[in-house]
């Protein structure tokens, strides 16, 4: 997570700084794209970390060689047909989401995870389609805020941890290494890669 903090933060200042070709000159906040669940769930279970850290560099290789090509496919890959399979995407996380759901600590109530999930839901839903209009860009923030706060209730937060854990600290670690002589599977599975990454 951390991680991906500083990658979003050094992009989005990339993507706002023009230089030479790099960069649109533009405030474009940039984040963590969930069209990637589905396929690294497959990947991770399929091929391990070393596969999936492999079709993430080759995504990335073929995300860079597309954008040449940008202005020629927006009249192949339309509207129509981007929405479609990231309706399709959504529909594949729905399965990932709902085993998270039972995700809860031992002896926490197995209502626990509908309850925060609903409640969560709820109050981003109705703020995105009801709030004013300065407060919906806030919609998804005060939702987690508002699923947080009916965790702790269900037991779901261990505060002991506060006095143990540092609040700062350099997260641990460790490259799972590249596949450089791909397996069938790493084949089978970088077709859905590079699909995600052009739609």
């Amino acid at each position: 997570m951390f991680a991906a903090l500083i990658i979003v933060g050094a992009v989005t200042v990339l993507q706002a700084a023009r230089i030479g070709r790099l960069g649109g000159g533009h405030l474009l906040i940039t984040g963590v794209t969930p069209h990637y669940i589905a396929v690294s769930v497959i990947a991770l279970d399929e091929g391990g970390p070393a596969v999936f850290a492999s079709l993430i560099v080759l995504s990335s290789v073929f995300y860079l060689a597309l954008a040449v090509w940008l202005p020629l496919l927006r009249r192949i890959i339309a509207p129509v047909v981007s929405g479609t399979v990231l309706m399709l995407i959504a529909a594949m996380i729905i399965p990932i989401s709902f085993d998270r759901l039972k995700d809860v600590p031992e002896g926490a109530s197995t209502a626990a995870g509908p309850c925060v999930a609903a409640v969560t839901l709820i109050v981003a839903t109705v703020l995105v389609l009801r709030a004013p209009g300065k407060w919906r860009p806030w919609s998804l923030m005060i939702g987690i805020g508002a699923g947080c706060a009916a965790a702790a209730p269900f037991g779901l937060y261990d505060f002991g941890k506060l006095d143990v854990v540092s609040w700062v600290r350099i997260p641990d670690t460790g490259f799972p290494g590249l596949v450089l002589a791909p397996t069938a599977g790493f084949w089978a599975l970088a077709p859905m890669f590079l699909i995600v990454t052009m739609i």
